[in-house]
């Protein structure tokens, strides 16, 4: 990816944010749509407020906006996942998403793809387990019922090509060896 060509991101599943952190202090002048569910935008909003307190444009205006606001260079706007249908009038140059959909059933991801195909016009990030995650015996256990995988990436992103297919790397986690 040229980093030095992208103005706009859109984020979907934003953990806490640091992924947003690390990219808007490499790249100050771009402008984010972070999109997730409440909770999660409460604890990303108020660890990057912290970090850029005049940039973040706080879930409680964005929640009540009828129309959210095209690229303000440097903006981060925290959004609610079910705002997406009101953001179609808006495009971005990257996508991304780290170790989310791999937590949705695929109808979901396909859903959320949907708007990704139509919007973006550059490049799509994703660092997802492309077997899909570990599925649930029942509804309401942990995991899914049916897994995303690859095939379905590349139904939901047809209009984009392929070009890398890499596993992330995870690092070691360091444990107190036994007295």
């Amino acid at each position: 990816m040229d980093f030095d060509s992208i103005d706009t991101m859109m984020e979907i599943g934003s953990g806490s944010g640091k992924q947003i952190e690390v990219i808007r202090k490499l790249h100050p002048d771009v402008c984010f749509y972070v999109i997730d569910v409440p909770p999660q935008l409460y604890v990303c909003e108020q660890y990057l407020s912290v970090l850029f307190p005049d940039s973040v444009v706080s879930y409680r205006r964005t929640r009540t906006m009828k129309i959210i606001p095209e690229e303000r260079q440097g903006k981060v706007f925290i959004i609610g996942n079910w705002k997406i249908p009101e953001l179609a009038s808006l495009n971005y140059d990257l996508f991304w998403t780290s170790a989310s959909f791999q937590e949705m059933e695929p109808d979901i991801v396909l859903n959320y793809l949907k708007y990704v195909n139509q919007q973006v016009n550059k490049y799509v990030f994703l660092c997802e387990v492309m077997e899909g995650q570990q599925l649930a015996n029942v509804k309401g256990e942990y995991g899914v019922l049916e897994r995303t995988k690859l095939e379905h990436y590349r139904i939901g992103l047809r209009d984009f090509r392929l070009q890398d297919l890499s596993r992330a790397v995870f690092p070691s986690y360091i444990s107190r060896a036994p007295l």
